[in-house]
């Protein structure tokens, strides 16, 4: 019987049951996708954070720790292979088994010990993040280097 309503509509000219409706306050036919967030936690409270605000992200074990403008905070998703696939078309790249860093957040690359680079994120606290040498290549060819 429903399959026969939401087909014809119904009688009265009203739009078929479950039919999508023009009505604004009921919601439209496409609605627009939400805007990407990740999910932080500060104490007992949930931090939705734009991809923008993050300029790093930090493994430890299953634990993800996202240095972003509102402080260091725990990440909602468990591992960095995770994030990493939640942030991949954002302008993030793995430079490190530990470490996902914000392309557009790179203040500085300093050469570090063998082939290694140091990436700079905030001069200001002279916060860093290695680069391993089989991450390098990469990280070069995404920063024009």
């Amino acid at each position: 019987v429903i399959g026969v309503l939401t087909a014809f509509g119904s009688p009265d000219g009203q739009p078929a049951f479950g039919a999508p409706s023009s009505d604004p306050l009921l919601g439209s036919p496409h609605p627009r996708p939400l805007p990407s967030r990740i999910v932080a936690l500060r104490e007992d409270k949930w931090v939705l954070l734009d991809p923008r605000e993050i300029r790093y992200a930090e493994a430890d074990h299953n634990n993800v720790w996202l240095n972003s403008d509102q402080g260091r905070l725990l990440a909602a998703t468990r591992g960095l292979d995770r994030l990493e696939r939640q942030l991949e078309d954002k302008g993030f790249l793995r430079v490190h088994r530990r470490f996902l860093v914000n392309l557009s957040r790179v203040r500085e690359v300093e050469k570090g010990f063998k082939g290694t680079l140091l990436l700079s994120t905030d001069t200001r606290t002279h916060e860093t993040v290695p680069v391993a040498r089989r991450h390098a290549p990469y990280l070069r060819q995404a920063l024009g280097l």
